[in-house]
């Protein structure tokens, strides 16, 4: 028997999937609270109870840094977890599936899922285990000469839903929903499991393995293909030049392990202006800004704006347009979209149709 880590002040134990696992008794300690996993494999048993003493550690480490300052010890131990959580996911991958073959750019790995995995989760991400201790229903890796890299992971109300069609579409082949043709139940539609992708494949070879992957391992007739559609666009075009919205600052700094990074703070809005809506934000160069205001107008953002284009770039959304608005007023907020982009940016944009690369899925 070991112990796995729960959220402070769980009044019980939280259900977790897998074969094997069965959650027993909390059991509460002066540092967190923790409850009682039984795992079969005896080697696992010993790792998860590394791991769970790691994660205990952590707490109290984080605690003493909450009292007097000091967080040398609890950087420490996060890295001795992550060290750790890595050695499982290498067992993940040699024994479970997780992995890529030559001829294969993703695979699913369907539920019920290994506690491996559940080991793996409280070990390389310990804030996340502290909040949701039964782990995500969907995990995304990336996969690059052979070593994965956790991309994400979704909490969507059981391993039985996972990710929809439309999120693993977007991070597998690049396309948003906005440059995507289907039916809104296609893409709403959900995709169980665990998905390993692999880094900078070919778009067109990964919606064709993931069309064969909905129709022969979950029965779901299909198709996915890339095409040149002509479809109405906004064109971006002149040379960026940067003014900040007014009464905001104009620089965002984020501090990571390879230095700090200075990047000029945008703004994606149409007729309101909510610094508080929740609705996200993103960081990447002018293509891919471009790209999130194409998926927040609902409407692809053609790029032909002049060298150099700046590389680093932040912004932040504010609210969502509903593409189900009227048609009259889907396009006014569209418009004022774009205006605000162009009075921060200085590049011109005008609506017109093109033919531009587009995901089609379509039923068979």
């Amino acid at each position: 028997m070991c112990r796995d880590f729960a959220t402070n002040g769980a009044e019980r134990a939280t259900s977790m999937t897998g074969p094997s696992v069965v959650v027993g008794s909390v059991e509460r300690t002066a540092c967190g609270t923790f409850f009682t996993m039984h795992i079969k494999d005896h080697f696992m048993k010993r790792i998860s109870r590394i791991v769970a003493e790691g994660v205990l550690l952590w707490i109290c480490a984080v605690g003493a840094q909450n009292a007097n300052g000091q967080n040398e010890d609890a950087v420490n131990r996060l890295r001795q977890l992550r060290e750790t959580g890595e050695s499982v996911l290498q067992v993940l991958t040699a024994d479970f599936g997780y992995a890529l073959s030559a001829d294969r750019d993703i695979v699913r790995i369907p539920p019920p899922f290994p506690d491996q995995r559940q080991v793996y989760y409280l070990a390389a991400h310990p804030s996340q285990a502290r909040a949701i201790p039964r782990g995500p229903d969907g995990m995304i890796f990336f996969e690059k000469e052979g070593k994965l890299r956790s991309w994400g992971m979704t909490f969507s109300g059981g391993p039985d839903r996972g990710y929809s069609l439309s999120t693993l579409l977007d991070t597998a082949t690049g396309f948003k929903r906005h440059e995507i043709l289907a039916p809104q139940e296609v893409l709403s539609m959900s995709v169980p499991g665990d998905w390993i992708i692999r880094e900078g494949a070919d778009p067109e070879k990964l919606a064709g393995q993931i069309s064969d992957i909905l129709t022969h391992e979950m029965k779901i007739a299909v198709k996915a293909e890339i095409r040149d559609v002509e479809r109405e666009v906004f064109v971006a075009t002149g040379n960026y030049q940067f003014t900040p919205v007014d009464g905001q600052e104009g620089t965002d700094v984020t501090i990571t392990d390879r230095g700090t990074i200075r990047s000029d703070s945008l703004h994606i809005f149409g007729s309101q202006f909510d610094l508080d809506s929740g609705a996200g934000g993103g960081s990447g160069d002018l293509k891919e800004m471009l790209q999130w205001a194409g998926n927040y107008i609902h409407v692809p953002i053609v790029n032909d704006v002049a060298e150099p284009q700046p590389e680093k770039l932040s912004w932040r959304l504010h609210g969502h347009i509903d593409p189900a608005k009227e048609e009259g007023q889907l396009t006014v907020e569209q418009e004022a979209t774009v205006a605000n982009l162009a009075k921060q940016t200085g590049i011109q944009f005008e609506k017109t149709r093109r033919r531009v690369r587009t995901l089609v899925l379509e039923k068979q």
